[in-house]
C-alpha cells in the first residue's frame, strides 16, 4: 500500500511540472509571437520620448549656442559659472551658456553632454535654440 501511494505521489509530482513548464512555454512562445517580451521596450516609449532630454541636439545646433571666452575678473567672482566637470575656469577658456536657464559649461564638456540629451545638466531644464 505505501508503495503504490509513493509511486502515485511521484507519478502527480512529474505531471505538475511537466503541466507547469508547458505552461510556461506557451506563454513565452504567444508573447514572441504577438511582438511583446519582457526584455523589449514598449512601442510606445522607443517610437516618440516622453520628454526632451532623451534626444540630443545636432552639431550644427550645438554651433548656435552662445559662447564666450572667461576674462580674469570673472573667473574668481562671479557665482554664475557652474562647472559640470569638476574643472576651475582659467582665463581665456571658451564657455557657452544656456539659452533657457542660463547655467555656463565649458564649451567642450556641454556639447559632449548635449550631444545625448537637450537639457542642462544642472536643473534639467530642456535646451532649445533659436533661430534669430
Amino acid at each position: 500500500m505505501a508503495a503504490t501511494l509513493a509511486l502515485f505521489l511521484l507519478f502527480a509530482t512529474a505531471t505538475a511540472i511537466l503541466l507547469l513548464h508547458l505552461v510556461v512555454t506557451a506563454q513565452a512562445f504567444r508573447n514572441q509571437q504577438h511582438g511583446r517580451s519582457r526584455y523589449r521596450v514598449p512601442e510606445t516609449l522607443s517610437s516618440s520620448p516622453p520628454y526632451a532630454s532623451c534626444v540630443g541636439l545636432f552639431p550644427a545646433d550645438l554651433r548656435l549656442l552662445p559662447c564666450f571666452a572667461v576674462s580674469t575678473s570673472s573667473s574668481s567672482s562671479s557665482p554664475q559659472l557652474y562647472d559640470a566637470c569638476l574643472k576651475v575656469a582659467c582665463a581665456g577658456e571658451q564657455w557657452c551658456a544656456l539659452p533657457a536657464c542660463g547655467h555656463a559649461f565649458h564649451a567642450v564638456c556641454v556639447d559632449q553632454w548635449l550631444a545625448r540629451a537637450a537639457a542642462c545638466p544642472i536643473c534639467r531644464a530642456a535646451v532649445s535654440i533659436s533661430m534669430s
